[in-house]
């Protein structure tokens, strides 16, 4: 394979190549929330004190790195689980979406994480290939794109 994850290449019409592999997805998704916990950083946003003993460092260093960490291990999952429906066949694609959007909701009680936006991010991409894939939409993939979505916003209240 020439791209990170697999690439969906069938004979039948209306399927066509995947252009983004989930690593892109998950990236996003993490892109944010770094950018969530900068922006609460620079803004002095952030409601906990882990970082108060170096204000007079740069807002980079003053990322915790154990919260970094988690949100690799999240992006890390939301790979597995696209490619995994990526290298399936593209009627499933939909109830992959579905369940990453939903542990994305469900993720909003560890929202330091990252994994809302992670989940979110990767469950929306994954349901857009669906028209792709398959040559048309489920309610499977309207409802990950919804659930995915929800998620977006609650990153940027509840930064760290």
């Amino acid at each position: 394979m020439g791209t990170f994850g697999p690439v969906a290449t069938t004979g039948q019409p209306g399927a066509a190549r995947i252009a983004r592999p989930p690593v892109v997805w998950a990236s996003v998704g993490l892109a944010v929330y770094v950018l969530a916990m900068l922006g609460g950083e620079v803004f002095d946003l952030n409601a906990d004190d882990h970082t108060t003993a170096a204000a007079h460092d740069p807002p980079v260093q003053a990322l915790h790195l154990p919260e970094i960490g988690v949100g690799l291990l999240g992006a890390a999952v939301a790979v597995l689980a696209a490619s995994r429906a990526l290298s399936g066949p593209p009627a499933g694609t939909d109830r992959y979406a579905l369940g990453l959007g939903v542990a994305a909701v469900v993720s909003v009680i560890i929202s330091w994480a990252g994994w809302p936006t992670i989940f979110g991010a990767a469950a929306i991409g994954l349901a857009l290939t669906q028209p792709r894939r398959l040559g048309s939409v489920s309610g499977l993939s309207v409802a990950a794109i919804g659930h995915g979505s929800a998620t977006w916003p609650q990153q940027t209240r509840s930064s760290p």
